[in-house]
């Protein structure tokens, strides 16, 4: 059999539909790139120009005036398992030595000695105190101490902040040196690198990376309320309000790293509260993101990769919750690995059912795998630079991916909720029509039970006419009375056989 042909009409709406479609598709791509480009160029407007520097020499004619240098660890003379102080090394009483590569030195010393500031020029140094408890001073004077480093776990009071602090360069010769103490991880860590610059730059620097962090929050913020708002109008669609608590926990995860917004709102926040906060937020964000996810797609996620990806959660938040810091910072590595086997399978699977079932494709879809992918591998490129030391090098790429992300999202979520909206208002117009329909059949079921009534009615006269002189014409041929009587009963009989007919065909054209 031939291959059945569209009816023109159908093929003409068909086609229109696919050209609304592609302008659709063109114009939230457009403004997708808009959103991304707007941020990006907020980024590289409020970012300070960095160089960073490996080797202390690198330093000896640095322009500070012009640049700001970003100094790695490997700069700083180490002073493994001992807590000097600037008199310490002023009276030389102090002895450098190398840790054991089998048991790492969880508190120590670093000291740099800095040639060619300018003498009465006010310098800056910003960093991120992510060896937990850490004292700076320069020039002898201290001014900076987050936390209270110690020789021992006991002695140690873990803290973690955004520091920036100034001097003033008093001759050609100036120190730095910073206690730290890290006994939060079982490799007692690095110290983070630092920014070093003239006080402009400085400040410069850290009120762009400040700005970026605001809009971050406020976006997701914002975010997060909006489709919360919707869900409360919409209960029966639970993807709004898993994106919704997915906005809401990266929000809480961003005050809690970056910039270190959280102590600006709760500068007495206990530092073992605050880390498990950080973690928490983060696997219960991958938790309502696999949700949301799932339920955009229709489930199209096999459910042994969803387990599994439940499991790996599920496992390390137990672990973060019931156990020391210096425990599940051991198996972070393993949860971010794991969680990225998963990620990879689930927009596998996804977008190996994209390609094959066409039909059920969405341009929201495309915008969901785009922008949760963009997220996740910005966000990976960081924890992999902060495994490599550069953390907190010129651009923060999870600040970028997690802008990518709600805003791809939300297109996303706005032409999903259109397009239901679109098909519940078709439903609501075919179940009006239906509604209509069914009443017409109810008045139509109604003329016709009258008619037939009525019809019935009309039959039975002739009917008994008929009955009465075929009676009559019988008993006058039986007595042998026939007459001209007779003649006009087989006559009347013929008429009323006709008017039966009649009344026959009508029921007959009726129906």
């Amino acid at each position: 059999m031939g291959r059945k042909q569209m009816p023109p009409s159908d093929i003409k709406m068909r086609r229109m539909g696919d050209m609304s479609g592609g302008r659709q598709a063109a114009n939230l791509l457009f403004f997708f790139a808009a959103v991304t480009l707007l941020f990006s160029v907020v980024t590289l407007l409020t970012n300070t120009k960095t160089v960073s520097v490996n080797d202390g020499s690198q330093l000896s004619g640095f322009d500070f005036s012009s640049e700001v240098a970003y100094i790695s660890a490997d700069c700083f003379n180490w002073y493994p398992d001992s807590l000097y102080t600037p008199d310490d090394f002023a009276a030389g009483v102090t002895q450098e030595s190398q840790p054991s590569e089998d048991s790492p030195a969880q508190y120590g010393t670093y000291r740099l000695v800095l040639n060619g500031l300018t003498p009465g020029t006010v310098y800056g140094i910003s960093g991120y105190s992510a060896t937990y408890a850490q004292t700076l001073w320069v020039d002898g004077v201290e001014l900076s101490s987050v936390g209270t480093p110690g020789e021992r776990v006991e002695t140690t009071i873990p803290k973690t902040n955004y520091y920036t602090v100034y001097f003033t360069a008093g001759s050609v010769q100036t120190e730095i040196v910073i206690q730290r103490s890290n006994f939060v991880h079982a490799n007692g860590g690095q110290l983070s690198p630092l920014y070093l610059g003239e006080q402009s730059r400085i400040t410069s620097m850290v009120a762009g990376a400040s700005m970026r962090s605001n809009i971050v929050v406020g976006c997701m913020l914002m975010a997060a309320l909006f489709f919360f708002g919707i869900f409360l109008f919409f209960k029966n669609r639970r993807h709004f309000l898993w994106f919704a608590l997915s906005c809401l926990l990266i929000t809480i995860r961003t005050l809690f790293v970056d910039q270190k917004l959280i102590m600006v709102l709760f500068p007495d926040l206990n530092w073992h509260l605050s880390l498990k906060l950080e973690y928490l937020t983060t696997i219960s964000f991958l938790f309502f993101f696999f949700s949301y996810v799932n339920r955009m797609f229709d489930w199209k996620i096999h459910r042994a990769v969803n387990i599994y990806g439940l499991v790996v959660a599920g496992v390390y938040f137990i672990v973060v919750l019931v156990t020391p810091s210096t425990v599940y910072t051991r198996f972070l590595p393993c949860m971010q690995y794991g969680i990225l086997l998963y990620v990879l399978a689930g927009i596998f699977l996804l977008t190996r059912s994209m390609v094959k079932d066409r039909e059920s494709r969405r341009l929201e879809h495309i915008l969901i795998l785009l922008g949760s992918a963009a997220y996740m591998m910005l966000a990976f490129s960081d924890i992999i630079r902060h495994g490599l030391g550069g953390f907190y090098d010129d651009v923060n790429m999870t600040q970028i991916g997690m802008m990518v992300f709600v805003f791809a999202n939300t297109l996303a979520l706005a032409l999903n909720f259109t397009r239901t909206e679109t098909e519940l208002e078709k439903a609501r117009v075919s179940e009006r029509e239906m509604e209509e329909t069914n009443q017409m059949l109810e008045r139509l079921s109604r003329v016709r039970t009258d008619f037939l009534a009525n019809i019935t009615h009309e039959m039975r006269t002739p009917l008994a006419v008929m009955s009465s002189l075929a009676e009559l014409t019988q008993w006058q041929l039986r007595e042998d009375a026939v007459t001209g009587e007779t003649d006009e009963n087989l006559s009347d009989i013929s008429k009323e056989a006709i008017r039966l007919a009649e009344l026959a065909d009508l029921v007959v054209e009726y129906k």
